[in-house]
């Protein structure tokens, strides 16, 4: 019987068969395969588990050598594509319409949680982080089509402090900010503390894991889904196109790391690495709050990274199929394991070209096997 991250694999697949590649830019698009024109789009996959693939050479014009590479990201272009990809992954004509689709369960007061990859952001220009463009251009659909309160909203990362230069400066809307907290300042050790604020954990609710978490002492630790995830009615997942250091890829479900508070108060997930890490990853996004509440993922693939670990800073990729090296799209799903194993087969696919190690992927096999079993028992 075949499973169904083999069958999303074998779809996948079914959109770079070079068959189609002498057919007209018409007939491709209407079967779902790219075309060289600008804004192109291709699924992989149907309905509930497909990954949509926008690409728009127009999204970026760095050359690689300046520093503010941000500044290289064309916002116009990506509204255009996150439009498209919303209309593309619902089927509907209209953005308006296909972001109620998407946020079908929204309600007026309803509060919304928006969770980018900022984990290298504290290396400024230097690394690639969710481009805060295509936050951006999500605030602006939840804004403008569904109404939603710009105060409602809630872009979170608490691995990190989230800079105003690189993010909020261009953020065109008064969104709330959830952080990591400075324990440098006197108030953010007392929040800690006391347990005050959206970034500290909501103690009520246990993240369960099948392996023990330990720190650095090897004393055992609790995990907890914070306070911002808690309060919250809806998630918007904005992973990057990134491999990882002792994982073959940091999607949709490595982002979550992001999530996690722990019992000992500390700021970083550190200690879900290890040997077990494969298994956290699974077990965090078993949690009804991160499973039951998203309702978008949406891969960041503007630039992407193939090799970090291996080689630092910002590279042109040989694999993708693309212009000049530059991956310039987005992909969107509303699976998580589909978007992963989307991902991860680019990732693989680069790193093979370049001589790369091909790191442990073995969470995407386990996390369809815990999801199976969690649908019949209760959390």
């Amino acid at each position: 019987m075949i499973s169904r991250r083999n069958l999303i694999k074998s779809f996948v697949g079914m959109f770079f068969i070079p068959l189609f590649s002498f057919l007209p830019n018409k007939v491709n698009n209407a079967l779902g395969f790219p075309s060289s024109q600008k804004g192109h789009h291709h699924s992989s996959f149907l309905p509930q588990a497909r990954v949509l693939e926008i690409h728009n050479e127009e999204a970026t014009s760095w050359d690689y050598t300046t520093e503010r590479y941000l500044d290289y990201i064309n916002q116009d272009e990506v509204d255009d594509m996150v439009d498209k990809g919303v209309c593309e992954l619902t089927g509907l004509e209209d953005p308006k319409s296909a972001w109620r689709n998407i946020m079908s369960g929204y309600a007026e007061g309803d509060k919304i949680a928006i969770k980018p990859n900022f984990n290298n952001i504290n290396h400024g220009y230097q690394d690639c982080f969710t481009s805060p463009q295509v936050i951006n251009s999500v605030v602006k659909g939840l804004v403008s089509h569904l109404n939603a309160p710009e105060d409602k909203i809630h872009v979170y990362d608490l691995c990190k402090k989230i800079p105003t230069e690189l993010v909020r400066d261009r953020i065109n809307y008064k969104v709330n900010y959830v952080e990591q907290l400075d324990l440098s300042k006197f108030k953010d050790k007392i929040k800690l503390r006391l347990g005050l604020g959206l970034s500290c954990a909501n103690k009520n609710e246990l993240i369960r894991t099948r392996n023990k978490i330990v720190d650095s002492k090897g004393n055992e630790l609790s995990c907890y889904i914070p306070k911002v995830l808690t309060e919250v009615n809806h998630l918007i997942n904005i992973s990057l196109l990134t491999n990882h250091i002792y994982v073959l890829a940091s999607g949709p479900l490595k982002n979550h790391f992001g999530t996690v508070r722990f019992s000992n108060g500390a700021q970083y997930p550190g200690c879900l690495h290890g040997d077990k890490i494969e298994e956290h990853i699974v077990d965090i996004n078993l949690n009804p709050h991160i499973k039951n509440k998203t309702r978008l993922h949406i891969c960041d693939a503007l630039f992407g990274v193939y090799a970090r670990g291996e080689k630092k800073g910002i590279h042109k990729w040989k694999t993708f199929c693309c212009k000049k090296g530059t991956p310039n799209s987005l992909f969107f799903s509303r699976d998580p394991l589909a978007m992963e194993q989307k991902i991860v087969d680019v990732i693989i696919k680069e790193r093979k070209c370049q001589g790369y190690k091909i790191l442990p992927h073995h969470y995407l096999s386990d996390y369809e096997s815990q999801l199976s079993k969690f649908s019949t028992n209760n959390y």
